[in-house]
């Protein structure tokens, strides 16, 4: 354990990091974590299950405790691109502002999940894979409109080899029970964050969202006190035609689905695409391809994958060049699957 030290002084590199991210856009941290519950919840979450599984990673080994640091690295700059999506309107995944956010969180991930790939001879390599299946859960930011499923997968991907880790050791070492408990543990306690409040997406302009809310009562309440004190130069104000002005004064934003194309652990999601010719190449056996909201398009898939997922796509064709485990397609109408070999 002497490259602890050297390992825990990489921390606060990191918050300074992820405090330069959080200011390059003009937001007081404080001031926004105090007032809003979106972030005092993650920050419950860091200093509460996150916290309990870093100190549970230094009763392990030295590996084990490099991999938790890219977590804690993880959820850090996670903090940022949340903290950037409630203080802006939304913006294409894709775009470079999205991306500059976005880069931080990956490469935690990807850094993380290749501790285990790196170290498979490991006599922990069963911990470095509890981590590994479940810390991609990360990547419900690009998940719409139904991250919580997504969320529930990863955890469940994770908790298989957890218990390996419960049954190898419970009767010998009761710091490894823990530490299997704790990482669970930290990724239900994400799954539930992310219900209350990103239930159908990260949650975007939630800032001014509150803003817009204490001015519709203040106009009500404004309007209830004009009749009280005129009655005879105002008409009668029913609070029914107050709630109807509120209404009118807020415009209407019509949602707008951005296209998603991302690898996210071994599932490729393909989602919000029109008129589109899509080729996803650079796969691996064990890949699963998931098409969903797709009209009018042709997704080729150029090498072998275990299973294609198709939902609520029109007009679409799926071209495979290689035989397929599963094909499954629901909630769908016309759509065409194709194996060249």
């Amino acid at each position: 354990m002497s490259e602890l030290s050297h390992l825990f002084s990489l921390v606060e590199r990191i918050e300074a990091t992820a405090t330069r991210l959080e200011r390059s856009y003009g937001t007081n941290r404080k001031e926004v974590s105090t007032s809003c519950g979106i972030i005092t919840a993650y920050e419950d979450i860091q200093n509460g299950a996150l916290q309990r599984f870093l100190t549970n990673s230094q009763n392990i080994s030295s590996i084990v405790v490099e991999q938790s640091l890219e977590v804690q690295k993880a959820f850090q700059a996670q903090k940022a691109l949340i903290l950037f999506a409630i203080e802006n309107k939304r913006v294409s995944f894709t775009s470079p502002e999205f991306l500059e956010y976005l880069e931080p969180v990956k490469k935690a991930l990807e850094i993380a999940c290749e501790y285990r790939e790196e170290n498979r001879g490991s006599k922990h390599f069963n911990h470095l894979s509890t981590v590994s299946e479940g810390i991609p859960a990360l990547g419900w930011v690009l998940i719409e409109p139904t991250p919580c499923p997504f969320l529930e997968g990863m955890k469940d991907s994770s908790r298989f080899y957890a218990n390996r880790v419960i049954r190898e050791y419970k009767e010998s070492d009761r710091s490894h029970v823990e530490w299997a408990n704790s990482f669970v543990e930290l990724l239900s306690e994400l799954h539930k964050y992310v219900k209350e409040y990103h239930t159908t997406g990260l949650a975007w302009d939630a800032k001014p969202i509150e803003l817009a809310e204490t001015q519709a009562s203040s106009v009500k309440r404004s309007a209830s006190s004009n009749a009280q004190h005129s009655p005879s130069k105002l008409p009668k104000t029913e609070d029914s035609q107050i709630d109807t002005m509120v209404i009118e004064m807020t415009p209407e934003i019509e949602e707008v689905k951005e296209p998603v194309f991302s690898l996210i652990k071994n599932k490729w999601f393909i989602e919000n695409y029109r008129d589109e010719n899509l080729t996803i190449d650079n796969t691996r056996f064990n890949h699963i391809v998931y098409a969903r909201n797709c009209n009018n398009c042709t997704i080729y898939v150029k090498e072998k994958v275990t299973e294609i997922n198709i939902d609520q796509c029109s007009n679409t064709t799926v071209i495979h060049d290689f035989p397929v485990s599963a094909i499954d397609v629901a909630n769908s109408t016309r759509v065409r699957v194709e194996l060249l070999h």
